[in-house]
Formats: C-alpha cells, structure tokens, sequence
C-alpha cells in the first residue's frame, strides 16, 4: 500500500544517502563556474600551478591546482566580480581583477605565465574578458543587476525583461487585464512551449507553483522584488542534464546578498492621472481619465556581521494602487427587457405554408420576418413538414411556433423579470457595445526577503533565505455589485500570501570534488470571490439552488450566449475559490574534477507536494439562453433572441453543482548525471541523462473517479452507467491516481562548442525535455465526478430541456445535487486517458557567437522544437452530426448513449516551433550598454495554451480527429523586436567631460534609460454560437470559410470580413472548414524610456537620485483581439487594449 510514511521513509533514505556522499544530485544552476588553461611562454601546460579565486565583494577565496593538462575548474561560485591569482615556482604570480561571472554562466578564461620569480606579480585588469561561451551549447542570455534596477519597468516586475530574450515571446504588463496583455502572471513561452513548461528557479530552488489557477494564474511562487534580485538567467535551450522537470526554458534567479561594506536603499515611486493619458477607448466615448494614484515604496539593507566571514541581506517593498480601468459591455435595451421587440421587425424572410380546406400544404401569402419572435408555449409539429430539403424553408421545419402579436412578449416570467431588473441600462448608442463603466481596481502587494551567508571555514559556508509576500487585490465586474458581470474567475477579490524557506550548504570535499544540498519549502494560500460575496442568496431567484455560505453572495449566472450580449449577469462560475499549498523539496549535486572532465551527478525530491483546493464551477447556478425557444423553429436564424427565450424563463442549458473540497498530492523524483569534456583546448563535449519521474495526482481520501470506455459502452441504464465509473480505491499509485504512472522518461542530452578562434565559436545541441507538472482543463479534473462532486448539466434542443420542468419559475428539482439519485446523462464527467504518457519537447539548436572589439558580441541560433503527448482536452462523447435527421436531436446520439458529456483529458497534442533568433549585446563599458534582440519564428499545434488569452479554444472542435484543429499557436509571432539600452551621460566627476566645477555639478550624474518593444499580431480564430451541429458538446463551433477574411485596410470597427465566414445552419451533418487562427490581431508596439539624475553625499557610494519614467512615450494605442463570435453584433470590432496608455512615473532613491 502506498502511505505518506512510505514516503518519509523514503525522503530519510535518500537524505542518508547524501550524508554518506553515495549520491549526489539537481545541480544548483544558481551559480557559475570559471574554468581555463594555463600555458607556458611556448603554449605547453602548466600543472600543478595553484589557483585562488577571491570574491571581491566578500573577499572570500577558493583555491584548486590546475591537472595534468593544466586545466583548473571552479563551480559553484556566487555571481559576482572576482580577482584570479595564478602562482607556480618558476613564473611570475598572474592576478587578474574584475573577472565577471554571471548566474548560470560557465566562464573560461586562459593565462599564459611569464617566466619570472613569484613575488613579482603582474596585475591586470580584466577588461578583455571573452564573451563568447566556449564550454557548452546552452542558449540563454543574462539580465544583468544594471538592467534589472535602471531599465523602466511599468510594475517593477522583474519577469517583464524575459521578453529581452531572443526567443522569449512574453506580454508587458498591464492594469487592464489585471496582470500581462494577456490577463496573467508570469507567463512566458520559451521556444514555442507552454507558459506551464517553464522551470522558475529561485537561489537554486524550485520556485514553481503547483498551483496556478487561484494564486492569480502566476507560475511563480516567491516573486521578491525587484531590488532584492542580483541578477537573472533566462535559459531558453537547457541542454545540460542539470535542467529539468519542465520541458520549457529555465528562468534561475538570484537574490541580493551581504558584502563586506554596508550598502543600501530607500525609495518611494508614484504615478498619479494628472501625468498619464487617457486611454483611446475613453476618450472615443467620451470619458475622462479614470482615477489613478500608485504608490510604491520600499527599502534594503546588506553588509557584514562578520567581515569575510557572515553577511546579511533583508529587503521590504510595497505597493498600493488605485486605479480606474474602462469596461465595455452590450446590454439588451430596456425596452426589449420590458417585452417590446417591436423595434426589430424586419423584412420578409420566406412564406407560411399551410394545409388549406382540402388538407393540401400551400402559400397563406403571410411571410415570416426577419427579427420576429414567437411563443414558446404554441410549439407544435409542423402539419407541412417534408423533409430537410423541401424547396420552401418552411417545410423543412419539423416544430413550428405562432409569432408574439406586435412582437411583444405579454407572459413574462417573474422570476425573469426580476433579474432583468438588475441590468444597467445602455449608457451608448446602438445596440452593440452599448455598456461602459470605469470602475477603479485596489491593488496592495507587500513582499519582504531576507538572507544569510555564513563561511564556516575553508571547505564549508551554508545560507539561508526567507521570503514572505501577500497581494490584495480587487478587479471589479463590468457591471459591479450584486449584478457584477464578471466572466472570469480572475475578477473579484483576491487575496494572495506566500512563504519560501531554503537552506544551503556547499561543501569543498577536496580540490576536485564539491558537494551542494539544498532544502526548500514553500507555501502558498490564496482566495478569490466574488465582489458580492456574502450578499443574498442565488436561492432567492431560483428554487433548488443549495443556500451555502461557502459560496453565496450575489446572482444566479444569466448568460445570453447570442447577438453579442457580454457579460453575464452575475459572477463567474468557478468564484469564490481557494488554495493552499505546501512543496518540500531536497536537491543534492556532486561535482567531479577528473582531467578533461567535469562530472555531475544529482537528484531532486519534490515530496510530499501537497494541495488542498476549492475550485468547482456554478455551485450559485447557470442558465444559458440562446434564442432557440423563441425561434419559429430551433435554429431558424433571423428569428428569436436571447433576450426573448430569458424572458419567458426557457433556458437552452440550466448546470448546477455542489461543494467540495479537495486534497490533492504528488510527489517527483529527478536523477542527473552530466560529463563536460574538454576533448581539445578549442572543442568542448556536453554529455547527459536526465530521468524525470512524478506521480501522478492523487487524492488524499481517494475521491478521484475516471471515466471508462468499454464499461461505459456496455451501460445499457442510468444505474449501470453510473456503476461503471471506476473510482480510487487504496493500493498502489495507479489505483489511487487512475492513471498509469508513466516511468520511461529518460532524457538524453549532447551538445558541443567548437572555438574557431577565441572571438568565433559554433554551438550545437540537441534534448529531450519531459515536463512533470502540466495541466489543461481543471485542476482537479477527475476529482470533481461524482459521487463527491455532482455537476449537473441540462442541455435543451430548443424544444424542452431534458428534464422539462426546469426553467426559472421551477428551478432546479430537490435532488438534484443527490448523490443517491445520479443521473450521469445530465452531467459533465471529466476524465483523464488512463495511458496517457508525460508531455514532452525534442529540442535542437545549431549557432554561432561572435566578439568583435573588446565589449560586443553578436549571436544567432536556428531552433527547433517538437512537442509530443502534450494534453489536449476533448469531448470523448461528442455526438456524430451525420447521425442527426431533419436538424433536431430526436435522441442524444452519442457513442456512450447513458452518457452526456464527457471532458476528456488526452495526450494527443503535436507542436512544431521554428526561428531564427539572433542577439547584439555590448557589455557595459564607456558608460553605456545596449542588447538588441530579433526573433523570427512560427509555432504551430493542436492545443491550447492554459496561461494565454486564448485566440482560439483549448478543446478540439471535432473531437475525433485532432489532426484538423492543427495551426498557429496562439502565442504565435512571427517577427519580434526587443532593445534596451542604458547611457551614463559622460559629464560630471570622473567622466570625459566637464569633470570638475559648476560643469560637472550641473551636468554630471545624468543617466538615460529605455526599451523598445516590438511584435507582429498574434492569431485567433472565429467561432459559431449555439450548436448548430446538435452534437451537444463543450467544444467550440466554427463556420465554414467561403472567402478572404483578411482586409487589406482592417480597421478596429472592421478588422476582418465577416461576409468571408458562412454560419453553419441547424441539422448540417458536417463540421465547419475554417482552421484553427487564419487570422491575425493587431500588432504591439511601445516605447519606455527613464531619465535619472543623481546628486552625490558625503561620499561617492552615497547618492540621492530622482527619477522620471515614462512608459508607451508614444501614447500608441495597442489594441487586443476583436469580437470573434460570428453571431455578435459586435463581430471583427476591437473594444479593449492590450498595453496601457502612456503613463509617467516619479521616484527618489537614496542610495548607499
């Protein structure tokens, strides 16, 4: 039986084993190593010589001997400058000072000793450093401390300078979406894979959260502020065997610690509206800027409690933001609310056929008109009906209905008149997009870290680091209160805290063997609700919904899924949701120095990985209405209207589902070992293995129930169908998970880097990446089946529900959510493949660098990428159209006839990601810096992105062949353009001019900052309303496409032509044509630039500097993705930005 003290026993054996020195493991790619040959006058090894690095800023040293072919290696040294002292009897002492080594960088610099006496030294600064990486085939770059502190950043998020990386294709931050342009956190893809296979690494640790959907969709789950990081290494190609347990790039960050002299800061940045613009949609309608006060304010403290020996480091920052954003909606008109449609009679669409005298069907000469509504309650067979494909429309019509007299509706329901109450009225013109409010959002983030570092002696020092952080935020619905109109869960009240511990020892066994441990804990707790939360009862609307304080607070969700109608009315489904989460984590690396080879061997534990969370979808309840009851016939278009089926109180979907809880754990297992062998002075060989094991999830109590075909096939009555879903049940992994742990996951890795001189080098690499922590659809996919978790889901065909007496009036029955009385056919089941395998990327890099003069460098990659198994989600029960006769469901023909739908987690998911990405970065020197960056790329699959405001859905539209929903990413860009620079102006003391008087007082201290940020548009898809194709699914509708879409001239009031998309009409018995994002959105592009001005103290480390940041100083208007829905009014029009509008930031810094 697998139980948690099987597991602590196995964490205490894996721990004895590293104190035993037997086993080593993940490599702590946190720090950086200095290897090199030292030569002779006449290019002959030197061996034997003795070697001492010595950090300059702690001035604590490490020394080894170079080997037999007089080559010397240092790891696991901390990011920083160091001075390089060589000694050898016979040779004059080499010292060179200023020897840059960055995170995750393995450096190589050569010395050739002068024959001379030891005690003469020849010191030389190191301005001459290469820049090119001879030692391994990793693509990566570093943001360095300068451009992460000087460079603007909207937020002063750190993660917004991933996108300064060649192959980085990642959103600026904005306020409007409540995180990025897309509406996240955090979310980058890195070589065409998910924002979810990226491998965040904090100090060495892993900082990713096992969680993503409550804790603000954030990958991260420490995030220290921006002063508190040293630096950072974005690795988009981790060929090394130390890289692992995602798929995608690796992100290794460094916080700030102690040095030997006190060093410090105390800032305060604040934005207000009278410095910022307007934004385009607001003043299109004639709004003023909305409130804006942003106050950011913090402080940091390092230096010694020892010299040479313990040092500290503690940082605090907070943020409190007030600012209004404008929200854009479309509301029915009070009119029609009250009945009246009379406004949308129109011309006439075909005639009313009719038996006459002598029984035969002929013309009445009265016609149907366009915008007509009819009564549901008179739905009767249609006494003309033929066929489908009778000449006259309307003897194509199995159903027919009597039009509303005057076209107003007389019998509206009462609890439907109620409701529409609490819909604001239209405050623009027209019909579409006729809604705008500009509500203000509250956002207070509190983040404090603190570090230790302690040299024990010569061959040991130990750290620890404490981060805390906690984010309040609200993001208002488009409507506000207890109507709210929020479609996301994102929207709502969030409140965030975190906690991350980790310890460090790094132990000097003998000058060829290091060992490194490190243990990591981290918390994480967050809770989303609604904005009524707590206010009213759903129950007070609708009978039959479960009055539970957990959950209550607000409306019943209405949703009007035709003519553009957006938002809801009420909140999102899946609020108010909460998470709690604790990841242990033991890493251990053993290095190994033999001749031409630097060994590694590793392994991490992440274990017990534990998360309990509430995450269930319309526990207040949902109706949807789509026109179909109020139709002359289900599907007739041009009559009907939403807004008429809610009034009558005739939802075409009623879902409903229950409270719970769940306990979800896992456990993950990596082993490593790597060889870098100097095969000749000028070629270097990366060999690896990685293997990478994860349980899957399970739950604590074994609620988990999956989904099976063959006893699913075999159910021939509701009872049997319910009997035959397998449920979790004690023993091992996979009768607790359900799904068969996959253990095949080696991963090889090769690489090489051949000097062609000592400015040229070629690189190559190729590996295999699995990704452990994946996920699409919901987190708790197989925990929320029944019997813990009823969701009940009535989807109607435009004639009755399949329980019939559900609508407003009635509501839901009593035993509805009865776990006793299950009736699966009216619920979502979700499910996982059983034999689904790990997703995982090949990936392949072929490239050059080149340093030209002492301090540029130029690079360019090809890459490759190939996803395999990654997860698609689909609806295993998805009805065949072709079996559907005369446009109506006269059956729920489905392959698993008990069943309705059935949500199914598959592996079936391809990706292909092509580019050339190329870098030009001029280290700073003389002043100044500059990294331009262009990537030219595509990327391609058949899945969706969990991270990303999708252009198109995560779920296949035909859920039998996976192959047709193949196309363009949605975070596809084809070009990117990224730059950044930084100029200390040369004015002032110490610089080429005006160095001295009332020149340099005037002048000197002026820096300027700024980047560029360019990228073509990203595609989306079109899609169909309703479900014209009755196959009664989840999944998206598209229509056929019968022209160009593209416009030459888009517009955002007409981005793309709608004419070139045909609707599919009711009972075709084919799926749509169009592919999956043939379209393309609006490009992105902005420009941030800062000013700063520093007046020096009482000494040169002591300043006051004031600072003046603008960002989009062009006030470009960067539009989002238009309306997509070919049944909107709204349809191809943009209402919403992807960046801000030009904003300005002041701040002052004193520095120490």
């Amino acid at each position: 039986m697998f139980t948690e003290k099987k597991l602590i026993y196995r964490i205490f054996l894996m721990l004895a084993l590293f104190a035993s020195g037997m086993m080593a493991v993940e490599a702590q790619v946190d720090t950086a190593s200095l290897t090199g040959q030292v030569n002779d006058p006449q290019g002959a090894a030197v061996a034997g010589a003795r070697v001492v690095a010595t950090n300059q800023a702690t001035n604590i040293t490490v020394e080894t001997i170079t080997n037999g072919e007089g080559y010397y290696t240092f790891t696991n040294l901390r990011p920083n400058l160091y001075t390089i002292e060589i000694t050898q009897q016979g040779f004059k002492t080499d010292s060179r000072k200023d020897v840059e080594l960055n995170v995750g960088e393995k450096a190589r610099f050569d010395f050739q000793l002068s024959v001379g006496d030891t005690t003469t030294i020849v010191d030389v600064t190191s301005e001459n450093q290469t820049l090119v990486q001879r030692e391994d085939a990793i693509v990566g770059s570093v943001v360095d401390n300068r451009r992460i502190t000087q460079l603007p950043l909207l937020q002063r998020s750190w993660d917004d300078l991933l996108s300064q990386v060649a192959g980085v294709q990642n959103e600026p931050y904005t306020e409007q979406g409540g995180g990025t342009a897309a509406g996240r956190t955090g979310s980058a893809n890195i070589h065409g894979a998910r924002s979810l296979h990226n491998n965040f690494i904090l100090d060495g640790q892993d900082n990713n959260s096992i969680s993503t959907n409550v804790q603000e969709f954030s990958t991260q789950v420490s995030r220290p502020s921006v002063d508190a990081i040293s630096e950072f290494k974005v690795v988009t190609s981790p060929f090394s065997a130390e890289y692992g347990r995602a798929a995608g790039g690796a992100i290794i960050v460094t916080t700030k610690s102690g040095t030997n002299d006190f060093h410090g800061v105390a800032y305060e940045y604040h934005r207000n509206r009278v410095f910022d613009a307007n934004d385009f949609f607001s003043n299109r309608v004639g709004r003023s800027r909305p409130q804006r006060v942003q106050n950011q304010f913090g402080a940091n403290l390092g230096g010694p409690i020892w010299k040479n020996k313990a040092f500290f480091f503690a940082d605090y920052e907070g943020t409190r933001i007030r600012q209004g954003i404008l929200l854009t909606g479309q509301v029915p008109l009070q009119s029609e609310l009250r009945g009246d449609f009379s406004t949308r009679l129109g011309g006439n669409l075909f005639e009313i056929i009719a038996p006459n005298a002598q029984g035969q069907c002929v013309g009445t000469g009265q016609f149907i008109r366009s915008g007509q509504i009819f009564n549901p309650a008179t739905t009767r067979p249609n006494p003309c009906f033929t066929s489908g494909t009778a000449a006259n429309p309307y003897q194509r019509l199995a159903v027919i209905r009597d039009p509303y007299p005057g076209n107003i509706i007389t019998n509206i329901n009462p609890t439907a008149a109620r409701l529409a109450a609490f819909y604001p009225a239209p405050n623009l013109p027209g019909r579409a997009n006729n809604f705008v409010r500009t509500p203000a959002i509250s956002d207070d983030n509190d983040r404090f870290t603190t570090k230790l570092d302690y040299k024990l002696n010569a061959a040991n020092d130990i750290f620890g680091r404490y981060s805390y952080g906690r984010r309040d935020r609200f993001l208002p619905g488009v409507f506000g209160g207890v109507a709210d109109g929020s479609d996301s869960s994102a929207r709502g009240l969030t409140t965030v805290k975190n906690h991350s511990i980790l310890i460090g020892w790094n132990y000097l066994v003998s000058p060829s063997v290091v060992n490194q441990f490190r243990f990591g804990y981290n918390y994480a707790n967050a809770f989303t609700a609604q904005e009524p939360f707590g206010q009213g009862s759903s129950s007070d609307f609708v009978p039959g919904i479960p009055n539970d304080p957990v959950v209550q607070g607000g409306l019943p969700a209405i949703l009007l899924t035709t003519e553009g109608f957006n938002p809801r009315l009420g909140s999102a489904d899946f609020n108010p949701k909460f998470q709690n989460s604790k990841q242990f984590q033991f890493s251990d690396t053993l290095t190994y120095l033999r001749g031409a080879h630097t060994f590694r061997f590793g392994t991490e534990i992440l274990a017990p990985l534990k998360l309990r969370f509430l995450d269930i979808p319309v526990a207040r309840g949902r109706f949807a209405f789509n026109g179909f009851y109020t139709q002359l016939s289900p599907g007739v278009s041009g009559t009907g209207s939403s807004v008429a089926d809610f009034l009558t109180g005739n939802p075409i979907q009623a879902a409903l589902t229950n409270v719970f809880v769940v306990n979800q754990r896992r456990e993950m297992y990596s082993f490593f070992a790597q060889d870098d062998w100097k095969v000749m002075p000028n070629l270097t060989v990366n060999l690896g293995l990685r293997y990478d094991y994860g349980t899957p999830y399970y739950e604590a109590q074994n609620r988990q129930v999956n989904f099976d075909p063959v006893a699913a096939a075999a159910a021939t009555n509701q009872a049997q169908a319910f009997a035959s879903l397998r449920q979790a049940t004690d023993g091992s992994i996979e009768e607790r998970a359900l799904v068969k742990p996959d253990r095949n996951n080696f991963a090889p890795r090769v690489g090489f880097a051949y000097s062609v001189n000592d400015k040229l080098v070629v690189r190559g690499g190729y590996g295999i990446f699995y990704n452990l922590l994946d996920r699409i659809g919901s987190e708790d996919q197989i925990s929320i089946n029944p019997p813990s978790v009823v969701q009940f889901q009535a989807t109607g065909n435009g004639v009755a529900l399949p329980l019939g007496t559900i609508n407003l009036t009635n509501g839901f029955p009593a035993n509805t959510l009865d776990p006793n009385n299950v009736q699966v056919r009216n619920l979502r089941i979700r499910a996982i493949n059983p034999e689904s395998k790990v997703p995982y990327l090949q990936q392949g890099t072929i490239g050059v660098q080149y340093q030209f003069a002492n301090n540029w460098f130029a690079e360019a990659n090809y890459v490759h990428t190939r996803g395999t198994k990654l997860y698609v989600l689909r609806d295993l029960n998805q009805a065949d159209p072709a079996t559907i006769v005369g446009g109506l469901v006269t059956a729920r023909p489905r392959p698993f006839a008990q069943f309705g739908e059935v949500e199914y987690r598959d592996d079936l998911g391809i990706s292909r990601y092509n580019a050339l990405e190329t870098t030009l970065d001029k280290r700073f020197s003389n002043g100044y810096t500059i990294r331009a960056v262009y990537t030219l790329s595509n990327s391609k699959d058949n899945t969706g992105e969990h991270l990303t405001n999708n252009g198109s859905s995560s779920s296949l539209p035909n859920s039998r062949d996976a192959s047709l929903w193949y196309g363009n990413s949605d975070f596809d860009v084809k070009h990117r353009f990224v730059m950044n620079a930084i100029w200390e102006l040369p004015f002032g003391k110490g610089k080429k001019f005006l160095s001295e008087g009332i020149g340099a007082a005037i002048f000197g201290g002026w820096d300027i900052a700024g980047s560029f940020n360019h990228r073509t548009g990203r595609p989306f898809t079109v899609t169909q309303g309703g479900d014209p194709l009755r196959v009664g699914s989840f999944q998206p509708t598209l229509p056929n496409l019968i022209g160009n879409p593209t416009l030459e001239n888009p517009t955002i009031d007409r981005w793309f032509d709608r004419a070139a998309f045909q609707p599919l009409t009711p009972g075709v018995s084919t799926f749509g044509d169009q592919r999956r994002n043939v379209l393309r959105g609006p490009k992105f592009a902005s420009l941030d630039f800062a000013v700063h001005r520093r007046f020096g103290l009482w000494n040169e480390n002591t300043n006051l500097e004031f600072r003046w940041e603008v960002f989009n100083a062009l006030n470009r208007a960067n539009f989002a993705l238009p309306n997509r829905s070919i049944d909107s009014s709204s349809v191809g029009t943009i209402t919403a930005l992807q960046g801000d509008p030009r904003v300005m930031q002041f701040a002052v810094r004193f520095n120490f």
